[in-house]
């Protein structure tokens, strides 16, 4: 019911802060169905909500509401559009402008409407016209933001059955064991699987097992009273347990742990309950644990470096993240999410030549996404161009990229692929040649000849 109430409150934020701008703004999804327009829009067009919402832009186009379709030029071009159109006798400036979700995909179109008949007027008022914009663009992204597992960037459907999974058990208080090669986002799982959990709003306390000396790895996890030993705070120091009371322990690198330490951490989470170094009292405990390494546990354990017990107490619910030499599809929206990422960090607008995008998708990571997303920054703060092509890397990371020996990707491959994806889900959404061409922006003739070469077959029952 809250979540609910939520929802509804902030979605009346946005048709406040929407209906608030002087400019016109129509949103539509990516199947050009009209979700929002403000009050200025329909003042504009002389069109009311209840016309427009909810109905596909080609309708309106055929029913002549509308004389162009800006929604439709983004969507295929997937870039900003502007065109000018003359209505009543006024000249209007229509600005498109591309939401883009974690994938990569486009998820909204943005129309922003504008009375250009006089210019100077639009001049003045650009500046605020851009401000206005970007709020409510950061006020959708604010709604996005309530969806923890969209931020993991995937196509892949074995890497989107992890993603369910820990959304699921991200419901109870069962232990989950994160299992994956260095680099493949086992962090950013356990924090999500935090965020979705109604422990949400407790401490999220992480410790790299491997990163703390022994001699201070106990009082690390279980704190120590006034005393306990040379040097001791004087009022005794809580430990990561006590910390994390709440909320979520996260042991990163878990299979670093000491032998004779994972005995007291398997008691802990047995009793739940602590004592403390130096302490008598025993304190009760409220703590979920997430753990997670790249090592292999149960080899481990038959080299009796791994207690089994513990092994099983931590490993309730498994969950093994895909390398990204096994996942190539998500790749490329990686590539795209760096990319906008580190241009809007460092002020910068470049962008990454095909050629150079082959060899990203040929190449087999074996530092995983954390590879992916350095190279990519390394690739845009080293390039002195705009372009990023092959002249432009320096030489130690082509030589990486390259050094599989494999003759590197053709993009046209991967663009294919996309492409015979893309049409064969319109036309199943349609089923009719002619609706799937107007939803994908391209003529009847057009679509037909590329089904044909994709052997898409046509129902015989279409209209």
């Amino acid at each position: 019911m809250a979540i609910e109430q939520d929802a509804q409150k902030l979605n009346k934020e946005l048709n406040d802060i929407i209906d608030s701008v002087d400019d016109g703004i129509v949103v539509a999804d990516a199947n050009c169905y009209i979700v929002r327009a403000n009050k200025a829009y329909q003042r504009m067009t002389g069109i009311t909500a209840k016309e427009f919402v909810g109905k596909h832009v080609g309708v309106l186009l055929q029913e002549g509401y509308m004389n162009i379709s800006v929604t439709e030029m983004v969507l295929k071009r997937k870039t900003r559009v502007n065109v000018i159109d003359i209505r009543n006798s006024k000249e209007f400036l229509f600005t498109g402008n591309p939401i883009f979700d974690e994938s990569g995909e486009i998820s909204l179109v943005v129309t922003a409407v504008r009375d250009v008949s006089e210019l100077e007027k639009l001049k003045s008022q650009l500046a605020k016209f851009e401000e206005e914009k970007d709020t409510y663009l950061q006020e959708l992204e604010h709604f996005r933001s309530q969806q923890p597992f969209k931020k993991i960037i995937t196509r892949n459907p074995q890497m989107q059955e992890k993603i369910d999974m820990a959304h699921y058990v991200a419901k109870v208080d069962s232990t989950v064991l994160i299992l994956g090669e260095s680099g493949v986002g086992k962090e950013l799982f356990a924090q999500l699987i935090h965020r979705a959990s109604k422990r949400s709003k407790g401490p999220f306390i992480k410790i790299n097992c491997g990163a703390v000396p022994p001699s201070l790895i106990e009082s690390e996890f279980f704190g120590y009273d006034s005393g306990a030993f040379t040097g001791a705070l004087k009022d005794g120091k809580p430990g990561l347990f006590e910390l994390a009371n709440g909320g979520t322990l996260f042991l990163d690198e878990v299979g670093e742990l000491p032998l004779d330490l994972q005995v007291k951490i398997l008691r802990s989470i047995q009793d739940k309950e602590i004592v403390r170094l130096g302490g008598k009292k025993a304190i009760k405990l409220d703590v979920r644990i997430v753990s997670a390494t790249n090592r292999d546990l149960e080899e481990m354990i038959k080299e009796k470096l791994f207690r089994e017990d513990l092994y099983y107490r931590l490993k309730v619910v498994p969950i093994l993240i895909p390398p990204l030499r096994q996942r190539k599809d998500d790749i490329l929206p990686l590539v795209t999410e760096f990319l906008n990422h580190f241009n809007k960090n460092y002020s910068l607008q470049k962008w990454i030549h095909p050629d150079v995008i082959g060899l990203l998708l040929e190449y087999d990571w074996p530092g995983n996404i954390r590879e992916l997303e350095n190279m990519i920054e390394r690739l845009i703060v080293t390039s002195r161009a705009d372009c990023i092509g092959e002249e432009n890397i320096d030489q130690l990371s082509l030589a990486n990229l390259r050094q599989s020996g494999r003759k590197p990707a053709l993009l046209n491959e991967y663009l294919e692929y996309e492409e015979k994806k893309m049409i064969t889900e319109a036309y199943q959404m349609t089923n009719s040649t002619r609706r799937a061409a107007k939803l994908l922006g391209i003529s009847q003739s057009a679509l037909v000849k590329k089904m044909k070469k994709y052997a898409i077959k046509a129902s015989t029952t279409q209209s």
